[in-house]
């Protein structure tokens, strides 16, 4: 735990720099505004699902229970379509969500402050730019690279993503190396 005494303050910085940086990119910046579209139909999407009644959850259509392969209705259900998820919640609760957000990339930050601090131990260099290398590298991974799987599988947008994980990497990799110990 003695990293937390020498990088309390990088970490700190740098998940409130990664927050700010966050709250721009999904706010101000013009890159995020296509991730999401709007139903045609939202009156009546939004009439049916509250008669539908589901509860909070994901949910997707068709619910495939096995190999559709193998179980013909499920098939011919694949193959007519639509095909996609559902995401139902009880509305937004911005302080929760804020809160949580925050708590993220403090966590986040502090493990990345202990992968430097152990890869940093007794080595020869401890020069800016291998701090910066190091803790870029690693944020740039966190950051881009951990949801690519479910973006890929259900098909959400990859580039915008990919392209917040890099300016956070390469922010928090700034932030290290300026105030390495």
């Amino acid at each position: 735990m003695s990293f937390l005494l020498l990088l309390w303050m990088p970490i700190l910085v740098s998940s409130v720099v990664v927050f700010i940086l966050s709250a721009i990119a999904w706010t101000v910046s013009p890159h995020h505004r296509g991730d999401y579209k709007a139903a045609g139909c939202e009156d009546e999407l939004q009439k049916f699902l509250r008669e539908a009644k589901l509860k909070p959850g994901r949910y997707m259509f068709p619910f495939a229970k096995g190999d559709p392969n193998k179980d013909p209705v499920l098939k011919k259900k694949m193959e007519d379509g639509p095909v996609g998820t559902l995401t139902i919640f009880n509305g937004i609760d911005m302080r929760s969500n804020l809160i949580w957000t925050y708590v993220f990339f403090l966590v986040t930050s502090t493990l990345i402050a202990y992968l430097a601090w152990f890869a940093m131990e007794g080595h020869p260099d401890q020069s800016s730019f291998r701090v910066f290398r190091l803790v870029g590298t690693a944020s740039i991974l966190i950051y881009s690279c951990s949801a690519i799987p479910n973006d890929i599988w259900f098909k959400r947008p990859i580039v915008t993503n990919l392209f917040d994980g890099v300016v956070f990497g390469l922010a928090t990799g700034l932030i290290f190396a300026a105030m390495w110990r």
